[in-house]
């Protein structure tokens, strides 16, 4: 079984959006490495120190094609 590479973003992006009253920021930053993503996660919690919720995510290594 064949898969596609995930794309890897060219530059940083935000998207803000309100939904019901609440406001969603979303963040995506491509970074070298895990503790690199993990201090972009932190960078950011920082930034919105009255957030409710912080979630996060990132895919670390290469793609294998199998």
């Amino acid at each position: 079984m064949e898969t596609t590479p995930y794309l890897i973003p060219l530059k940083s992006v935000v998207v803000e959006e309100e939904i019901k009253k609440s406001r969603f920021i979303t963040y995506l930053a491509h970074t070298p490495g895990i503790e690199e993503a993990k201090a972009f996660v932190n960078t950011i919690k920082k930034k919105h120190p009255d957030a409710r919720h912080n979630c996060w995510g990132f895919v670390a290594g290469r793609h294998k094609i199998q």
